[in-house]
């Protein structure tokens, strides 16, 4: 999993992406985290895990892949601000 923080200015997103091409046998899920999307705020490369919302945001997509389950049997991400995931 790539999980691209949109303010991360050690690796940004747009250099981070192409782990989907260069690991051709690999599972590989991108997700990039920003306001934009319904998240608590636009994460940097320490907020995506030390974030006061990275917990309830973050972490359940972390584990949810980890886990193994499908996608479709991950918890629901934001759908608007403030809305519990």
């Amino acid at each position: 999993m790539s999980v691209l923080p949109l303010r991360d200015n050690w690796v940004h997103p747009e250099h981070g992406a192409p782990l989907r091409e260069l690991a051709t046998h690999a599972k590989v899920r991108l997700v990039v985290i920003s306001e934009v999307d319904a998240y608590e705020e636009d994460y940097t490369h320490l907020s995506v895990l030390q974030g006061d919302a990275a917990p309830q945001e973050v972490f359940p997509l972390i584990a949810t892949f980890l886990s193994g389950r499908p996608d479709g049997d991950a918890p629901a991400l934001r759908t608007a601000k403030g809305a519990a995931p």
